[in-house]
């Protein structure tokens, strides 16, 4: 089976963590910098500036929510919103 489209890159991960603030200083300790908080989310990055690598939104319990990724073109992305229904 083919895929609908070729994914060009992962543009961020989703994930919650009930304890925000514990969640930036491990990011931190990794070399993440915090681009935005807010009392219920978290937008972290690593080196290069820009977009956000990983978005943390506060929850009841840790575990991974989805990811985004960019398409490589506009017809990709038409494409992909056709065959989801999007």
């Amino acid at each position: 089976r083919n895929p609908v489209i070729k994914v060009q890159d992962i543009a961020w991960l989703e994930i919650e963590k009930p304890d925000l603030l514990r969640a930036e200083a491990f990011a931190q300790a990794f070399g993440f910098s915090t681009a935005l908080r807010t009392d219920d989310e978290l937008h972290l990055r690593g080196a290069d500036p820009g977009a956000p690598c990983l978005i943390v939104r506060r929850g009841t319990r840790s575990r991974f929510t989805g990811f985004a990724f960019t398409a490589e073109d506009r017809a990709d992305l038409m494409r992909l919103a056709d065959a989801t229904g999007a």
